[in-house]
């Protein structure tokens, strides 16, 4: 999207946000949409999975109302979205975390992910959760 103010999701297994916008990321899993989970048992849930969005260079100083969806391989919305205000006061870059503990999934296949500005998707990605090979995961 030509406007879009996010321009990255990284997915990893845990995220901490601390001050001045910086991210502790723990189990990088990689860039979307080039991810691939893989797991042991496709019907259990992970313990915890999170995304972490970053944003282009903002230079417009008001607020934002962001929201996030996550639909599962039948299309089924499996959150309600998650929304929340971010107030720009100097331009910067946002670093914008959600967290879900557990992370239920429903089989393997493609997740869409879409973040939303101001009610508009401003991103659209995706995942994939994928059976693993026996020995695969040690």
């Amino acid at each position: 999207m030509a406007d879009a103010i996010f321009e990255a999701c990284l997915i990893c297994d845990s995220i901490h946000l601390e001050s001045k916008h910086k991210a502790t990321i723990l189990g990088f899993l990689g860039l979307t949409p080039n991810v691939n989970i893989k797991v042991a048992n496709t019907n259990a849930p992970l313990t915890e999975l999170s995304f972490l969005f970053v944003s282009k260079p903002l230079a417009e100083l008001r607020s934002y109302h962001v929201g996030l969806s996550i639909k599962d391989p039948a299309g089924v919305l499996m959150f309600p979205v998650a929304e929340q205000a971010i107030s720009l006061t100097k331009p910067e870059r946002i670093n914008l975390g959600y967290s879900f503990r557990p992370f239920k999934i429903t089989g393997s296949g493609t997740y869409n992910v879409y973040l939303l500005v101001d009610d508009k998707r401003d991103l659209e990605t995706n995942f994939s959760i994928v059976q693993a090979e026996p020995g695969e995961l040690v």
